[in-house]
């Protein structure tokens, strides 16, 4: 029997449109009590990142358009171009040029 392990990867672009106030809920806040210990931008982008690939997009009816609940993060809605979520606390993330799941390498498993 033969083995290979594949891997795959996306590639997508996380915008934080007020870096102190992000850093200051989402590192610094009472979120972290809930969900994650986050250290800066870059661990906030990473647990984003892969949430937001994991969450299935619905259609909103009363606003026609897509959103997502992206768990700890809150409902990002598309407007056409990027999937937008914000609030007063942290600003707005943005979440564009989501590339689609590709093959990045495969390797016999040994």
């Amino acid at each position: 029997m033969k083995s290979f392990n594949c891997t795959l990867e996306t590639t997508m672009v996380i915008e934080f449109s007020d870096e102190a106030k992000i850093i200051a809920f989402f590192v610094n806040g009472t979120w972290r009590e809930s969900f994650y210990h986050l250290q800066d931008l870059e661990d906030i982008a990473r647990h984003l990142s892969f949430a937001f690939h994991q969450t299935s997009d619905d259609w909103d009816s009363d606003k026609k358009c897509w959103y997502k609940f992206v768990e700890g993060f809150g409902e990002f809605y598309n407007d056409g171009e990027v999937w937008r979520n914000g609030t007063e606390e942290y600003g707005e993330i943005t979440v564009r040029n989501i590339e689609d799941l590709d093959v990045a390498w495969v390797d016999e498993s040994k």
